[in-house]
C-alpha cells in the first residue's frame, strides 16, 4: 500500500552512494530508494514495538 506525500514536499537528498537500495524513514513516512534515485513511492512507518 502506497500513500502520497504532501503537495509541495520535497525528497531528502541521496543516501551516499555506499547506501543499498531499500525503505528509509522521511518524517512520517518511508521512501524507497532505488539504490541510484529516490522513487516516487512511500509507505507508512511500521508501528514501534514499544
Amino acid at each position: 500500500m502506497s500513500a502520497s506525500a504532501a503537495p509541495g514536499a520535497v525528497p531528502p537528498p541521496p543516501p551516499p552512494a555506499s547506501v543499498p537500495a531499500g525503505w528509509y524513514p522521511q518524517g512520517d513516512v518511508q521512501r524507497y530508494w532505488d539504490g541510484s534515485a529516490w522513487t516516487e513511492h512511500t509507505a507508512p512507518l511500521a508501528p514501534s514495538q514499544n
